[in-house]
């Protein structure tokens, strides 16, 4: 009886060399992690002793300037790496380059100063150079009293000073007609009319600043107005007599209503200027002659921005 459990369980304990050599082979891999684990505790080992918090401590005290000094607070950056050295008078919207660098401004002014002359913008007032980014507080400080331009904008019409900028003003308007409207109608119903407002103060700021830009185009629009024959091209268009039936009929509502929805504006000035081959200066008039709700700074701007160069 004994003898034939004893052989039982022999063949219950059986195995083969393939299953052998798996057994060992797990026995390897959980030796091997168990050492890591040793070595790693014994190598690592993260108790600070005396002699570490001695180290630590004349580190600190002989760095002690430089965590004192250095708080990690963001400071602005210093775009320029020579200071202004002014000694005359300078005009930042006529002086050339060259001659802002001999009266002594840095050379990282003299090139914000001239590409922003290049992008359409003018210096009106003293403070307008204080918004470069080359020019620090100080260094504008400085150089202020040699500034060639008003420290107030003055209006000419009624000798009075100018001390609100007139977008200024016009967004407090506008925040009262937005007001007003809303007490009308829902959010949702007067939500693209809110819209054109906001758009409308935005070219006018930009405008504001950059005046040459409707300098420009006033001159432009007088030069070819003067010398458009009666048999053009121009004269056809404004009758409303072109190849394109429904152009034509945006000419006419134009002329009778002296409007034309936001989306057929944009249409219209497009075929105006790519279809038609017509100058958007042109256009732009012919907008500006029958709009009721015609704005300088929207109108001219908005046909700038079709024919691609705003």
């Amino acid at each position: 009886m004994i003898r034939k459990f004893f052989k039982n369980l022999s063949g219950y304990l059986e195995v083969s060399n393939f299953e052998r050599l798996g057994f060992f082979a797990l026995i390897f891999i959980i030796s091997m992690v168990c050492a890591y684990q040793f070595y790693i505790h014994s190598y690592y080992n993260t108790e600070t002793t005396s002699e570490d918090t001695q180290k630590l401590q004349e580190f600190i005290a002989k760095n002690e300037s430089l965590f004192e000094d250095k708080k990690f607070v963001q400071k602005k950056k210093d775009y320029t790496t020579d200071k202004c050295q002014v000694n005359d008078l300078f005009d930042p919207n006529m002086d050339t380059k060259e001659q802002l660098i001999r009266k002594g401004l840095s050379t990282g002014v003299v090139k914000n100063i001239i590409n922003y002359r290049k992008k359409g913008g003018k210096f009106r007032v003293k403070k307008d150079l204080s918004r470069l980014y080359s020019l620090s507080v100080t260094e504008y400080q400085k150089i202020r009293s040699y500034i060639n331009l008003p420290d107030t904008l003055i209006v000419k019409s009624t000798n009075r000073l100018l001390n609100k900028s007139p977008v200024k003003m016009l967004v407090s308007i506008n925040s009262w007609i937005i007001k007003k409207t809303l007490s009308i109608n829902t959010f949702s119903k007067t939500e693209k009319f809110i819209q054109e407002i906001y758009w409308r103060t935005y070219w006018k700021g930009w405008l504001e600043h950059r005046p040459d830009v409707y300098d420009d185009y006033l001159k432009k629009r007088n030069e070819l107005l003067k010398n458009i024959p009666d048999t053009s091209n121009y004269h056809k268009t404004i009758k409303g007599e072109t190849h394109l039936p429904f152009f034509n009929d945006w000419v006419k509502k134009l002329e009778k209503d002296g409007y034309l929805h936001n989306h057929i504006r944009m249409w219209f000035a497009s075929i105006w200027i790519f279809t038609l081959e017509l100058p958007w200066q042109l256009g732009a008039n012919f907008f500006m002659e029958n709009l009721l709700d015609g704005d300088p700074a929207s109108n001219t701007l908005s046909w700038r921005w079709v024919a691609g160069i705003q």
